[in-house]
């Protein structure tokens, strides 16, 4: 038996909604360092120390925790914890012309590896890999007065 198309489209919709609430209820926002487990977590914070960097990438990534972990005040001067980090980039050209072999828009990932120790008995407490993609914009340049 064929449907009409007000019922497929009945029937569509129907799904589409069942689908959206069941994103939506799967979902739970709440802040990363919040709560009593997030407050315990900050007040840590100013304990890490992390490893001597091998790439510029590693540079500005160690830099920026560095700050971001001690709320300015620069490394730590009695610190719990090791994290090793390694980060690289690797920028790959879109959109180029091919008339003047320039691109005019790109791609940067930056890729960095991390584990977390407790200083004391040197066990790893964490672990992981994390990405995060920039799309970039070379605008033309104009060297004529």
């Amino acid at each position: 038996m064929l449907l009409s198309k007000p019922r497929l489209r009945a029937i569509a919709f129907s799904l589409t909604a069942l689908a959206a609430v069941a994103t939506l209820t799967s979902c739970q926002v709440r802040p990363l360092y919040g709560g009593a487990e997030g407050t315990a977590l900050n007040a840590k914070m100013h304990e890490l120390a992390f490893s001597v960097p091998s790439t510029p990438v590693a540079q500005n990534v160690r830099n920026e925790l560095i700050f971001l972990t001690s709320g300015g005040a620069g490394e730590s001067l009695s610190p719990k914890y090791d994290v090793d980090l390694s980060a690289f980039a690797v920028t790959s050209e879109l959109l180029v012309d091919d008339s003047s072999d320039t691109a005019s828009a790109g791609r940067t990932i930056v890729t960095a590896d991390f584990a977390l120790r407790r200083r004391e008995d040197n066990k790893l407490l964490a672990s992981g890999r994390r990405r995060a993609i920039a799309l970039l914009d070379f605008p033309p340049r104009n060297l004529h007065g």
